[in-house]
């Protein structure tokens, strides 16, 4: 659900922009406005598609910026009262090429972390014995590009709750859930999208102490999966 919010989120912002830009005769803004809105009208259908058919999500793969990516996802997530008292920590590539991928699904990816980790983090202040007047919620993310391997690493680290042992070993499973009423897709879903970038999705996590999720992907996809 969280995913979904946020794809509407960014369409309501960038409809009520559109309204203000037009009023203001700025036809420049009412382009980039009304160009957002298609697309993420594009990104919902296609969320709702994998959604509705987890076993086969189609990618279409094109040639991006994921710094770009990342920058719009966080334009949207700021202004969400769950993530306005988070400190976020970015250090983004600026040597990083284009990687070719499947954007909308990469942001469901980068979505479903940043969610995930503002849980975490407001678990942690419910559940620990931490001075919660003291407490900072912390998120971070960072890019690194091997050019030599010619692979991009995106790390996303919270200080949230963390994870025991069990419970880091299913999280990947299909239905496997600690939230009520949780469905178990979301990060099946997610590990599912990243191999299917021919990528990895890694997690380390520490009860109490927080969680880091590493995602590996590469520059240039097979030949046959490119969209032509």
């Amino acid at each position: 659900a969280h995913e979904l919010n946020n794809y509407l989120a960014i369409t309501a912002n960038n409809a009520e922009l559109l309204v203000i830009n037009i009023d203001r005769d700025k036809m420049d803004k009412v382009q980039f406005n009304a160009k957002a809105i298609t697309e993420n009208v594009h990104k919902i259908k296609r969320f709702v598609d994998n959604l509705m058919d987890f076993s086969r999500p189609e990618s279409e793969f094109i040639s991006y910026d994921i710094r770009h990516l990342i920058d719009d996802l966080l334009f949207s997530l700021r202004v969400q009262p769950r993530f306005k008292r988070t400190h976020f920590s970015i250090d983004l590539d600026s040597k990083a090429p284009n990687l070719e991928m499947d954007v909308g699904q990469i942001q469901q990816v980068l979505m479903n972390l940043l969610n995930n980790a503002a849980d975490a983090v407001e678990e942690r202040i419910i559940k620990s014995e931490d001075d919660t007047a003291k407490f900072k919620r912390k998120l971070s993310i960072t890019t690194t590009y091997n050019e030599e391997k010619e692979k991009l690493t995106i790390i996303i680290a919270d200080n949230g709750i963390g994870m025991t042992k069990d419970t880091l070993s299913k999280i990947f499973s299909l239905h496997f859930t600690t939230k009520k009423g949780g469905h178990g897709l979301g990060l099946a879903n997610c590990r599912k999208i990243v191999e299917q970038h021919h990528g990895e999705l890694l997690c380390e996590s520490e009860y109490e102490q927080g969680t880091t999720f590493t995602i590996i992907l590469p520059r240039f996809q097979p030949a046959n999966q490119k969209k032509d």
